[in-house]
């Protein structure tokens, strides 16, 4: 049974420091794909209800055109990435779904990319007004459709990067320093926080000394923490800055928080400062696979195929991962495409560690010591096993962040994720 939602154990709360693996794109300046001649934009993002196609086969768009409304209200527009002709609506897979309506876009003409930065001015803004213009704008971001009354206690910018691989965030933070400390600013008074934090890994002291030297003379506080995975989710990171306790399936705003990542900062400032609207994502694309690792501004829609053309790829990869390398979903097939919730892609040779078939439990105890949130993922398995899931639900399975240690750290290759979700969906369907 959880003992406490955020479990102390000798100064820890779980999680661990893994080996980031981030020096084959960490130095490398942020490129763009050359922009395919089709793109395939998928009306569902993730995993929510598909939006609904505002244009027909034969429409001419331009790039930033709306293309699609959602379906539901805390949902934002989509918009064309480029200059183009709908030439079908047809199905697609994502890294999230199977066979989702999208839209074909055609184009003949090579589009130009936008620049990643701008010099924006950012006007003054009331909350209401700022999720209002970033729904139009097509920026979905954690929360910010849920506006609270004021005031707001915490606004923490999230620059804490401990996903293995994935370095968008800190290249946005080494080439966007002084952006990113303005937007903070103005994004802690515009939702009338109290006090704003920038957060950033204190190994990495040349930046974090950059950043706070950026930092002086403003309201804006730079926060150095230790890299442990997975200390950058939102439910975590609240913890670690304010000592609040977020409710399990609960959010930040319930203790007086706001999350808002890196990415997600600068996509505001665009939106708010520039009128740019999100039609494009910084996706890391590394693994042993693609000679070109590095970070790529992709249109939404693009192929990952011509993804991994960009980045070198000669041969087919026995594997692609998006997200997340420890948790995240399996990608199917090289057609499958980018959308603006993927942020990593990896691609892996057959050289790879293949999967290891699952042995006998040796009752190490490292799947529960290394759980942020103090689940027993063993327990939880044993009780699938047997189909006792009304047992299951005792050991709290939705407080799972979905990290993946506890299979990471399995010596015996346990299903120990699967297990927690597969009783967490049962207990959903209920």
């Amino acid at each position: 049974m959880v003992r406490a939602w955020w479990r102390q154990r000798a100064g820890s709360s779980g999680g661990m420091v893994l080996a980031d693996g981030k020096a084959a794109t960490e130095h490398r300046p942020v490129q763009a794909i050359p922009t395919p001649a089709r793109l395939f934009v998928p009306l569902s993002q993730g995993d929510e209800a598909p939006a609904e196609a505002r244009v027909l086969v034969g429409d001419a768009v331009a790039t930033g055109d709306v293309i699609a409304t959602p379906s539901a209200e805390d949902q934002a527009l989509l918009h064309a990435p480029l200059d183009a002709n709908v030439t079908q609506l047809t199905t697609v897979d994502t890294p999230y779904r199977e066979r989702v309506p999208a839209i074909e876009l055609t184009s003949s003409a090579m589009d130009k990319v936008p620049a990643a930065a701008q010099s924006v001015e950012l006007p003054e803004c009331f909350p209401q007004g700022l999720f209002a213009r970033l729904k139009t704008a097509g920026v979905q971001v954690d929360d910010m459709s849920r506006p609270m009354a004021p005031p707001l206690d915490h606004l923490i910018v999230n620059g804490l990067e401990s996903e293995p691989l994935q370095t968008s965030d800190l290249r946005r933070l080494i080439e966007h320093t002084a952006e990113i400390v303005e937007t903070t600013q103005w994004l802690q008074q515009t939702l009338r926080a109290r006090r704003g934090y920038l957060v950033v890994d204190r190994s990495r002291r040349a930046l974090f000394r950059r950043l706070r030297g950026s930092a002086r003379g403003t309201s804006v506080r730079v926060v150095g923490l230790a890299n442990k995975y997975p200390l950058s989710v939102p439910p975590l990171i609240v913890r670690a800055i304010t000592g609040r306790e977020v409710p399990v399936l609960g959010r930040p705003t319930d203790v007086g928080a706001r999350v808002v990542d890196v990415r997600s900062l600068l996509d505001i400032r665009r939106a708010v400062g520039a009128s740019v609207p999100h039609t494009r994502n910084l996706i890391t694309v590394a693994g042993n696979a693609v000679p070109l690792a590095g970070n790529y501004w992709i249109p939404i829609g693009t192929p990952i195929d011509a993804v991994a053309a960009a980045a070198g790829l000669q041969v087919s990869a026995r594997r692609i991962v998006a997200d997340s390398l420890l948790s995240g979903p399996a990608v199917r097939s090289g057609r499958a495409v980018v959308t603006k919730r993927t942020r990593m892609l990896v691609f892996l040779t057959t050289d790879s560690p293949p999967e290891r078939d699952a042995m006998a439990c040796f009752r190490c105890g490292l799947c529960q010591d290394h759980c942020p949130v103090g689940i027993d993922p063993l327990a939880v398995l044993n009780l699938v096993e047997r189909r006792r899931f009304d047992l299951a639900a005792d050991q709290h399975p939705e407080a799972c962040l979905d990290c993946g240690l506890c299979d990471y750290v399995c010596p015996s290759s346990l299903p120990l994720m699967r297990a927690i979700r597969r009783s967490r969906r049962h207990e959903t369907a209920l």
